[in-house]
């Protein structure tokens, strides 16, 4: 018991949290201006005519009084909504998207969270999603998350929702936080072993997948 208190105490002064990338209108509550649907959000679509109803949803939310609403009203390729902010300042970091969801009717080409990485010209250089894809019915609220690390060369960072298949989505409370450096943790584990104490696992971090279809 002494050891393990003595290695805790130790290991106190390495504890590292995340920080928290400020999102513009997180949580959906701000109303629309002007023609506006969403403030701090894009809604688009592949092509076409309008395929999908983007829309707060004051019915069912998770916190506050607001969620958002993604609905499929035709075929289409797929339909988003995300926001972009500057990523010079994210380089050679890793970065953790997440939010709480619902979802319903999802057909098999699911729905996922997305990260997506521009550089300079204006292209996507690297495209991140949620795996698994989220698909069916889920309806209670669901944490859900992508990871991604930011190349040299990034311009700007786009993270969003992306409905590929047909039903409904719902999503609150988006996140974006900074993953503290793994040099961090390994400074923790040697403290331990240097003291005795049986090292503990060190959790692993869920590996973003690389986007493989639209957008």
């Amino acid at each position: 018991m002494k050891i393990a208190a003595v290695s805790l105490a130790l290991l106190a002064p390495f504890a590292v949290c995340a920080q928290t990338v400020k999102l513009v209108n997180p949580g959906f509550e701000q109303p629309p201006k002007g023609g506006e649907i969403l403030p701090g959000w894009c809604a688009h679509q592949h092509a076409g005519d309008p395929s999908y109803e983007f829309a707060v949803d004051n019915q069912v939310f998770a916190k506050g009084k607001n969620a958002f609403r993604i609905t499929r009203l035709q075929p289409q390729d797929y339909g988003a909504l995300d926001q972009t902010l500057p990523g010079r300042d994210l380089i050679g970091k890793e970065i953790e998207f997440s939010a709480l969801i619902q979802a319903k009717d999802v057909d098999k080409r699911g729905f996922v969270l997305c990260i997506n990485v521009i550089d300079a010209s204006g292209d996507i250089r690297n495209q991140f999603r949620s795996q698994p894809r989220t698909t069916g019915t889920v309806d209670k609220w669901t944490p859900l998350s992508v990871r991604a690390k930011v190349p040299s060369g990034t311009q700007r960072v786009e993270v969003g929702f992306l409905l590929i298949g047909g039903g409904t989505i719902w999503a609150d409370e988006a996140t974006l936080k900074i993953i503290p450096a793994e040099k961090a943790q390994g400074a923790g584990k040697a403290v331990e072993k240097a003291k005795g104490a049986k090292p503990t696992k060190a959790g692993t971090a869920k590996e973003a997948a690389r986007k493989d279809g639209a957008k």
